[in-house]
């Protein structure tokens, strides 16, 4: 192997999130306790350690704020003994044979621990075998007797060191043994590193981070653009000359669905496109949610819908006449029907991205969450191998599944090239929330039958949703004649309940459709959760011990809700009128349980008191992190049961900015306390896990409180009003 540089280069697929804990000293290449795992064989593309000592990791993980990169280097640092401050972070190339690794190059759906951890923890094992293999060779000793500490390989016996740097082009040249012992031994962190902040972190407080609103090419214009009013419409025709004798404009560049001016500035550019008189031609189906909604509502009612497979050897038409069966032959019957509406993302930094097309090249930097994509699909649209598009990745305001959409690389990409000059195109605010993929408005009725003794001897489950497959750009196939998978995701919890008969309405409102932060489990988690709650007051079982009975037999549920109820009854002051509502979710091997304290403030007042969160997600990747992503999903969904609604009636939307589209602030929130369950279980994830069950536990809270029980979110005014911190 030729080395490059004179640097060292270690490989391994690395699509998203790793975990290693701090550590001084990493097992030596032989060491018996350690398991013997398959080694890193393509280990040249990753991981560089130079001459002069400097190492640098490339990563393919879109920096959304989550700390997923930082938590990559910790990982090979704890195999190779050193501080991960030492290891550089790199945005790996959007290309050949990044790509061809494992075929992807995205950053979603909280796959990022899971997929990465043992990868990740081989690489740098398989890095120290290495090392540590030259250093013996170098002095004539049994690998056995050496190991890795703070940047060198030490020889035990006699204290001798050779630095990385200095072992780097020796164990370039060497082969990569079939096997490397993986260092997983539990150690305590560092006394500083759950709370310290990277040089990453520190970026966003000085200025210095680069989003993608922040590129700057030379030569580079700037685009505002206009969609359609209606979604699905498209443009007539266009009177662009009035926005052309204003100063600093280049040009107006008409799409199907849109007009863009290219201009100086953005400024100059909206301005400008203010001045562009469009005519518009809406499309066959306006867009009406009130419409949309009586659907939804109507296709559970009459429960027609696909369904789902049901036990083993049971076919899915057998196992629903069966349901329907225990249902009429009941005790009695829980009926309850429950709606969330389409949502928005919100990011915090407006879609954009920068397109340069000449010579036969395309080039583009944007905060994306889906590199490949972009890549192909601009490829596409342009006629050009795939090796002409270059895709370079910025820092990303925000994501939350949004940015895994490829239309404003497409749009940048087609305004460049038509005006023939580089282009930085920027959505505003009004473009981004009105033109969004949003998270689907979805329905659901929830059927139980009881026994004499009060146990679930029957379950019925209808869901109504659009469908993100046939709408988002980065989608899957929807298979003919099957459910749209999405639509059911998290119904299925692990509760020890009848298998329930479940099926899906396909039900279109006109309007695009896509991943939102926990997809279909943020509106399941809602109908789920909160129907487990009813059971409980049906039969008269008190809501987390009616759980616990449900879990009994998963120990690791059972484990954490007596963590939540212990920590229920260290925070219920003994003096006030707490009221708490629970709830539970297992999602991408993570099991979370969280409980939501609200006090009455009089009339149809409350106030949120206090949310506690407890979460078994395996190993812990970075404690730091890991509690910062589980508060931003706690935030997230607060923000949607609270004000998260996306209307249009008659095809216009009826919102526009955060004055009508609020988001949860400092006043809206409760102070929040994570607590994690050791373990040494494989990492679940952690970015979406802690929104579905949100929602349900705060409303159960409400209902524990006055009894009313809200099955539509947002909570209604008529229903409920909060009292927040800035009316203390």
């Amino acid at each position: 192997m030729k080395l490059r540089r004179r640097g060292f280069v270690c490989a391994v697929t690395l699509s998203g999130l790793a975990w290693v804990t701090g550590s001084a000293r990493a097992v030596a290449g032989g060491a018996g306790h350690a398991p013997a795992q398959p080694a890193v064989e393509d280990w040249a593309l990753w991981l560089v350690i130079d001459a002069a000592g400097g190492i640098t990791l490339f990563h393919k993980v879109t920096d959304l704020g989550q700390g997923t990169p930082s938590s990559l280097a910790r990982v090979i640092a704890g195999q190779l003994g050193i501080d991960p401050e030492r290891i550089t972070l790199r945005q790996a190339p959007v290309r050949e044979p990044y790509l061809k690794a494992d075929d992807d190059y995205s950053t979603s759906g909280s796959s990022g621990i899971r997929t990465s951890f043992a990868a990740s923890r081989r690489l740098g094992a398989t890095a120290r075998a290495v090392l540590v293999q030259a250093a013996a060779l170098r002095w004539q000793v049994g690998v056995a007797e050496c190991t890795v500490r703070a940047g060198s390989v030490v020889h035990e016996p006699s204290a001798r060191t050779l630095r990385f740097s200095e072992l780097a082009e020796a164990a370039a040249s060497l082969p990569v043994p079939p096997e490397v012992h993986v260092d997983e031994r539990p150690r305590p962190w560092p006394a500083a590193a759950a709370g310290r902040s990277r040089a990453d972190e520190s970026s966003l407080v000085d200025g210095s981070a680069v989003f993608g609103v922040d590129v700057q090419l030379p030569g580079l214009s700037t685009a505002a653009i206009v969609h359609c009013p209606i979604p699905g419409g498209t443009v007539r025709a266009v009177d662009a000359s009035p926005a052309l004798l204003r100063t600093g404009v280049f040009d107006v560049v008409t799409l199907d669905d849109a007009v863009a001016v290219v201009a100086t500035d953005f400024w100059t550019a909206s301005d400008a496109l203010r001045r562009v008189r469009v005519e518009w031609s809406a499309p066959p189906t306006l867009p009406d949610t009130r419409v949309h909604r009586q659907a939804l509502l109507a296709a559970v009612g009459a429960g027609e819908g696909l369904r789902s497979g049901g036990p083993r050897g049971v076919g899915a038409d057998e196992h629903r006449r069966a349901s329907e069966q225990g249902l009429a032959s009941a005790r009695r019957r829980l009926d309850a029907t429950y709606y969330v509406p389409w949502a928005a993302h919100m990011t915090m930094e407006p879609q954009n991205a920068t397109a340069r097309v000449s010579d036969g090249r395309a080039e583009l930097w944007l905060p994306t969450q889906n590199q490949a994509l972009v890549r192909s699909t601009v490829a596409t649209q342009l006629n050009l191998p795939a090796d002409a598009v270059t895709v370079h990745t910025t820092r990303a305001g925000g994501g939350f599944g949004r940015r895994l959409e490829v239309d404003v690389a497409r749009e940048a990409t087609l305004i460049a090239r038509r005006s023939g000059r580089p282009v930085k195109l920027v959505w505003s605010r009004e473009q981004d929330l009105q033109n969004d993929y949003f998270r689907p408005a979805a329905a659901a009725r929830l059927r139980a039958g009881l026994d004499a003794n009060g146990g679930v001897s029957s379950i019925v489950v209808d869901v109504a949703t659009p469908s993100i497959l046939a709408s988002s750009t980065s989608s899957h196939e929807l298979p003919p004649g099957e459910p749209d998978f999405t639509a059911l995701m998290g119904l299925q919890p692990g509760y020890s309940l009848p298998a329930a008969s479940v099926g899906w309405t396909r039900v279109e409102a006109g309007l695009r459709s896509g991943w939102w932060r926990s997809v279909g489990c943020a509106a399941n988690g809602f109908f789920l959760e909160s129907f487990i709650d009813e059971l409980a007051a049906t039969t008269g079982v008190r809501p987390l011990a009616c759980r616990r009975a449900l879990l009994a037999h998963d120990p690791r549920a059972t484990r954490l809700l007596q963590r939540l109820e212990q920590e229920v009854e260290a925070a219920t002051p003994s003096a006030r009128g707490w009221f708490w509502g629970h709830a539970w979710f297992r999602y991408s091997g993570t099991r979370v349980g969280h409980a939501v304290a609200v006090s009455r403030a009089g009339g149809r007042r409350i106030r949120i008191e206090r949310i506690l969160v407890v979460v078994d997600c395996g190993i812990v990747v970075d404690p730091h992190f890991a509690r910062s992503q589980v508060e931003g999903g706690v935030v997230w969904g607060l923000s949607a049961c609270r004000f998260g609604a996306v209307t249009f009636e008659q095809g216009r939307p009826g919102q526009s900015n955060f004055h009508d589209y609020p988001v949860a602030r400092a006043r809206h929130l409760p102070p929040i306390d994570v607590f994690f369950i050791d373990s040494s279980e494989e990492p679940g994830g952690l970015g979406e896990e802690s929104v579905p069950g949100t929602a349900p536990a705060l409303a159960n809270a409400i209902f524990a409180a006055t009894g009313r029980r809200l099955r539509e979110l947002p909570f209604r005014a008529e229903e409920v009003e909060f009292a927040d911190s800035s009316e203390d």
